[in-house]
């Protein structure tokens, strides 16, 4: 083969693998993340629900994300936490409720304050939530932002008073 086939099939090889990543990147990922506390509990409803959402909001293919944790178990510790690593901006996280992100209400204003700032959307079926890229949503997500980073703040010096005294 002359060497200009070879150049011609060079170049062919890195216009297909330029239109791969600009597809790869433009994919959004939906995750629905199921955590339960024990074998005991079933997530089949929480699944169907999740399911039905998605559908009829079109949100296209869900990937779901179960999990057996307690929820005294650190959220850094558990999948949400891989999770939120993975998704990128414009990706959507889908629960049952948001009581399913964390036990606590800090647990859960870190995850959404962290969601925030990667540009992720979150919606909680029970009761209607969302966060999302509306002007609504990122009121709340402010607060929530601030409301976690004034409770770390108030955690840790309360836990440095401890110590100094």
């Amino acid at each position: 083969m002359p060497p200009s086939c070879y150049r011609a099939i060079a170049k062919g090889v890195k216009q297909l693998l330029l239109l791969f990543v600009v597809w790869h990147s433009s994919v959004q990922s939906r995750v629905a993340y199921l955590r339960v506390s024990t074998l005991d509990q079933n997530i089949d409803k929480n699944k169907a629900d999740i399911l039905q959402f998605a559908n009829k909001h079109d949100l296209g293919k869900v990937n779901f994300v179960e999990e057996i944790a307690s929820g005294r178990t650190p959220w850094r510790q558990r999948g949400i936490a891989t999770v939120l690593e993975d998704l990128q901006e414009n990706d959507t996280i889908i629960v049952s409720e948001l009581s399913r992100l964390g036990r606590s209400m800090l647990e859960c204003m870190e995850i959404l304050a962290l969601a925030v700032r990667k540009g992720i959307r979150i919606y909680a079926i029970k009761g209607n939530w969302q966060l999302d890229q509306t002007i609504q949503s990122k009121i709340i997500a402010m607060a929530f932002s601030i409301s976690a980073d004034y409770a770390k703040c108030g955690i840790m010096q309360s836990a440095h008073v401890l110590v100094v005294v």
